[in-house]
């Protein structure tokens, strides 16, 4: 048997030939080349009168010419060399898109648990943990979403469902190479319930628009999604919702106001279903049902495509004067009209044929009204990052006026105005600085009423006078809202001042070593409580320094605590009278403006979040403890307790405050939610709050609404009977979203991710059907080695063209032609 020509060239390992032509008709035609210039050769040496130097030159010829010969013969013969194969089967990597979101809690999975739980227990903690054998070698991610995408350890509370944000996960984390290497594209798996609330499709279509580029993007990039619809998949009952929803937190006198209502259905209507949606306002205060209604928005609306839809709704000013709740002032401006506390907007939505329920189709919720802009001054004694940093922040926002007062340095002050004008804008801050041989007539010309919230920095003990304090402690309890930006100032352990002291000083009190923070017991409680938790959650630089071993009072809420203590608050609120003290128990709050290597989000995303806490915070002392219907400092009784919102299910707590003589056991609180059915509260604990009164008594109340709307909490400091009036408190339910309302799985979407991309439909209940598939994966991603031709090199091109030149020049240098 004839041997392989490899063989018998005795090629290299690895190197193969590939012939242009038959190797009979190469060795054919270099025999004939050969001889072709052997003759030539010879015949020119045999023409004689040549020198010894042509003679030279000629056999020097007929060697390059035998050269070249030789190397087209061998580049007829085409070797290679066989690279780049690898006969290993290798499983793609595995990326777990897990959804985060609240329709996850819902608990339809195997064994009553909930879809979350069953998703980690079968899925992510066998393939990402490496518990079970069959899982074992497989190299896995993982990254989750809601209507963002979640990082590791991400504590905020689940929200909505985005597939767009899922789809954005899997193209981040899959790397851009993949386009040149389809091969190396890693295995894409979606959990989830396939249930998309945030963006539905308008026109009803299984997949949104902006959804399915996204497929495409991630199949032109070689990435298969394979899906694992989790829960169970029944269609929902027809059934439409409608809330309204102020777009901020409080309303200002003055301004106009805006609202927003959302119309969520759980599925589509039949075609050509409408329904007219009316919002309507009117003036709320001791006026009450007599206040007028103004119809502020109504219009007809298609229920038979979107599954969500928002309207805007504005307020304008002649609406707010026509519902009674603004009145002329005598230069013509408006304000907020006598005994008018807030604004109550209510939207309703006709019934339509087919409902489940109509309960759901009527919604109302309390705005509250400020009479001013809200006025800040902001009081330092020695100059320092945490109020100059305050006060950028609250003059970023256009609903504050601020007024610094900075001593510089002995004797000398500094005043900055800044904040809005008179006609809404917010202005550039002006300066005055003047030498002042006595700072304390400086302070003292300072009208405390003038403002609706002081904040105080440091060393300020020797600059107020033990009566200006006590004037502070009673603007305080008289509605005031007081700050402590930097840690206590010595002057809260004076009679005069020791009631707005949020926490008890225990013996082993001492400034310790500053600390990351988290959130505290109360951290979602009220405005600036969710405010201030939301804040941590994108794990902000540490504090400088924290003041350790100290006790909040009984009606202190503890909103931050230090991270490696949790008897150690760092941000507190306490309700003093009428009014507030918020306290940061430490320095360096600051740092908060500033990213840092632990920080999420770059320098502009940093700071907004710090200058959207503190505006979040002074708005929260103003509507987040008690206003004017929520009791006075000498009332018998007062409640002390957010304005909202809040969720059902959801537990909202009440401070009750009792005045002197009045027994707990004689008081009592009720509940009124919409629907009529009145619940009365038992108190919690029964605490003593010497540190917020003199000789009040504190009741810690709490409940859990069962449905949206206005809720009405009245609170007695007797039996009830007589003549004795309630002190009445309003507290807004949102209604549950579409995440969970609408909670049944999607799995038409789910099957049409997976089809878009090439990817598979995998069984819920059978994990390893994902590695029998990445095996077959692995097994066609073997591949042999790709044959690599060694003649196609510009060495090999050089080498022909040199000989060639070197034979030219050779001839030439001879004289010969």
């Amino acid at each position: 048997m004839a041997e392989p020509l490899e063989t018998l060239l005795r090629l290299p390992e690895g190197v193969t030939l590939a012939p242009a032509l038959p190797p009979a008709a190469i060795a054919a035609g270099l025999g004939i080349g050969l001889v072709w210039v052997a003759a030539v050769a010879v015949q020119a040496l045999r023409s004689g009168g040549l020198g010894a130097g042509r003679s030279a030159v000629i056999v020097v010829e007929w060697l390059a010419r035998s050269a070249l010969l030789l190397g087209l013969a061998a580049l007829a013969l085409n070797p290679q060399e066989m690279t780049g194969g690898s006969g290993e089967a290798r499983r793609p990597e595995v990326l777990l898109v897990v959804d985060r979101s609240g329709s996850m809690a819902t608990k339809d999975a195997a064994d009553g648990k909930s879809r979350a739980a069953f998703v980690e227990e079968a899925w992510v903690g066998p393939l990402a943990g490496g518990g079970e054998a069959w899982a074992r070698g497989a190299r896995v991610s993982v990254v989750g979403f809601d209507q963002r995408i979640r990082e590791e350890g991400d504590a905020e509370d689940a929200g909505d469902t985005s597939l767009i944000a899922a789809m954005d996960a899997a193209l981040a984390s899959a790397p851009a190479a993949i386009a040149d290497d389809p091969l190396g594209a890693p295995a894409v798996v979606l959990l989830s319930d396939g249930r998309e609330t945030i963006a539905p499709d308008p026109e009803g279509a299984v997949l949104s628009p902006a959804l399915r580029e996204r497929l495409q993007r991630a199949k032109t990039r070689g990435l298969a999604v394979h899906t694992v619809t989790v829960g169970e998949a029944a269609p929902p009952p027809f059934d439409l919702a409608v809330s309204v929803a102020p777009t901020t937190a409080f309303w200002i006198a003055g301004e106009p106001g805006a609202a927003e209502v959302t119309l969520s259905a759980t599925r589509a209507a039949a075609a050509g279903t409408s329904s007219t949606v009316r919002v309507t306002g009117r003036a709320d205060g001791e006026a009450g049902e007599s206040a007028e209604e103004v119809l502020l928005y109504e219009a007809d609306l298609r229920a038979d495509r979107s599954l969500l839809q928002t309207l805007p709704v504005p307020v304008p000013l002649e609406a707010l004067r026509a519902m009674g709740a603004l009145r002329p002032k005598p230069d013509g401006r408006l304000e907020r009209a006598e005994g008018v506390t807030g604004v109550r907007l209510a939207v309703s939505l006709v019934p339509v044929d087919g409902e489940a329920a109509e309960a759901n189709n009527r919604q109302e919720v309390r705005v509250p009204l400020a009479p001013v802009r809200l006025r800040v001054l902001v009081l330092e004694g020695q100059p320092y990052w945490d109020t100059k940093f305050i006060a950028q922040a609250l003059r970023a926002d256009a609903a504050v006026a601020v007024e610094q007062v900075t001593r510089v340095t002995e004797g000398r002050w500094e005043r900055l105005r800044s904040g809005a004008d008179a006609g809404g804008t917010a202005g550039p801050p002006t300066a005055s600085a003047a030498d002042d041989p006595s700072p304390e007539d400086a302070v003292q010309r300072l009208d405390f009423s003038a403002f609706e919230v002081v904040m105080l920095g440091r060393r300020l003990d020797d600059v107020l006078s033990a009566g200006q304090w006590a004037a502070l402690a009673g603007w305080v309890e008289g509605g005031g809202h007081l700050v402590l930006t930097r840690g206590r100032p010595a002057a809260l352990s004076t009679p005069a001042a020791s009631r707005l002291d949020p926490v008890v000083a225990g013996a082993g009190t001492a400034t310790g070593a500053g600390t990351t923070l988290v959130e505290g017991a109360d951290g979602a409680d009220g405005v600036f409580g969710a405010t201030a938790a939301a804040a941590v959650r994108a794990a902000p630089p540490p504090l400088r320094w924290l003041e350790r071993g100290l006790s909040p009072k009984p009606a202190t809420r503890v909103l931050l605590r230090a991270a490696d203590d949790p008897a150690a608050p760092a941000l507190v609120a306490m309700p003093v009278g009428r009014g507030s003290v918020l306290a940061v128990l430490g320095e360096g709050l600051w740092r908060w403006a500033l990213p840092d290597a632990t920080s999420l989000g770059g320098p502009s995303e940093t700071r907004a979040r710090y200058d959207a806490l503190w505006a979040g915070l002074v708005r929260g002392l103003l509507f987040g403890s008690a206003d004017a219907d929520g009791g006075s400092s000498s009332s018998a009784l007062r409640l002390a307790m957010p304005d909202g919102p809040a969720t059902p299910g959801e537990e909202v707590r009440i401070g009750l405050l009792l005045g002197p003589g009045v027994e707990p056991a004689a008081a009592r609180v009720e509940v009124t939610p919409p629907s009529g059915r009145v619940t009365r509260l038992r108190p919690a604990t029964d605490v003593s709050a010497a540190g917020e009164s003199a000789d009040r008594d504190g009741l810690s109340l709490s409940f859990k609404p069962e449905e949206p709307g206005l809720h009405t909490v009245r609170g007695w400091a007797g039996d009830g009977d007589g003549e004795q009036e309630p002190v009445v408190r309003l507290l807004n339910v949102r209604p549950l979203g579409l995440e969970r309302t609408l909670v049944s799985a999607d799995a038409a979407a789910m099957r049409e991710i997976a089809a878009r991309t090439g990817g598979e439909v995998l069984d819920p209940a059978d994990p390893r059907s994902l590695i029998d598939h990445l095996d077959d994966v692995a097994i066609s991603r073997t591949r042999p080695p790709r044959p690599e031709p060694l003649w196609d090199t510009g060495s090999v091109l050089a080498g022909l063209l040199g000989i060639w030149s070197a034979l030219w020049i050779a001839r030439k240098a001879a004289g010969l032609p």
